[in-house]
């Protein structure tokens, strides 16, 4: 998977350029954007029939494409805080919604908190996935945030003015899903 840093709505996956803003359709689920391939976006057609679920935000964009080949990519994108206009001290709260995908078949849309405490740079908090809580306790490294554990895997990143929203993925296992919301 690569991105097209210029046009954060782009991305690469598999050889095939897919842009975000292009795909029309689809249905709204919890934010989020339900793109079947080849129905609305001829370039998604080179994904067999799977497709792309995404959630835009003023400054970023995260989702998950399903391919024909059986992988599941799960990424977030877009402008990034600068880390000079990262908040130094207080805390910021992110209602999240979140979409996870096991297999080829099963997804799941949910919802999450995230508690951001700029002085202590930690992220904690949790996020809805197939009727499960992942609990979120994560470091943060300038205008990212991430927490590796022997379970589950969160990236994450802070994005537009004073880190005004966030946006990441995370793995538990063989499920993958990736989340988005707006500082409260």
């Amino acid at each position: 998977m690569a991105f097209n840093h210029a046009d954060w709505n782009k991305i690469t996956i598999e050889g095939v350029e897919v842009d975000l803003a292009a795909v029309q359709g689809g249905s709204f689920k919890n934010g989020w954007r339900d793109s079947v391939g080849g129905s609305e976006n001829k370039r998604l057609a080179n994904f067999g029939g799977n497709y792309v679920l995404h959630h835009s935000t003023p400054d970023a964009v995260a989702g998950i494409v399903k391919t024909a080949s059986q992988n599941n990519y799960a990424f977030f994108n877009g402008n990034f805080t600068h880390e000079a206009e990262m908040p130094k001290i207080g805390q910021a709260v992110y209602d999240v919604s979140t979409v996870s995908v096991r297999g080829t078949l099963a997804q799941a849309y949910g919802t999450g908190r995230l508690t951001a405490d700029f002085e202590s740079k930690k992220v904690s908090g949790s996020l809805g996935y197939f009727n499960k809580t992942l609990t979120v306790d994560a470091d943060i490294n300038g205008n990212r945030f991430s927490s590796v554990t022997p379970t589950a895997e969160i990236h994450g990143g802070f994005f537009g003015s004073a880190a005004a929203e966030t946006a990441g993925v995370y793995q538990v296992g063989k499920i993958v899903g990736t989340f988005a919301g707006q500082k409260q």
